[in-house]
C-alpha cells in the first residue's frame, strides 16, 4: 500500500517530535526503502552537502537480519 500525499503529511505532523521524523522525512520525499535507510554507514552520509549515496540495505530474512547491496543500480546514486 501506498500512501497518498495527504495521509503522508499527517503522519509526518503526527511524528514530528520523534527522534526518528528526519528518518521518516528521508524515506517519504526521497523515496528511500526502509532497508536502505536503516542500513546507512555515517561515511555515506554528507549532511554539510545535504548527501546521502545508499550503499547497502538492511535485509530480513525470517528473523535475521543481514546487510546486502541495494536492491537496484539506481538505489546507490547519490541523492540530495
Amino acid at each position: 500500500m501506498v500512501w497518498t500525499p495527504q495521509q503522508s503529511g499527517v503522519f509526518l505532523d503526527a511524528a514530528q517530535d520523534d527522534r526518528l521524523y528526519a528518518l521518516f522525512h528521508l524515506v517519504a520525499f526521497r523515496g528511500l526503502r526502509r532497508g536502505e535507510a536503516v542500513g546507512q554507514d555515517w561515511s555515506n552520509v554528507d549532511l554539510k552537502a545535504g548527501l546521502i549515496t545508499p550503499a547497502k540495505e538492511i535485509v530480513v530474512d525470517g528473523w535475521d537480519p543481514y546487510e546486502a547491496d541495494p536492491k537496484t543500480d539506481g538505489s546507490a546514486s547519490t541523492i540530495a
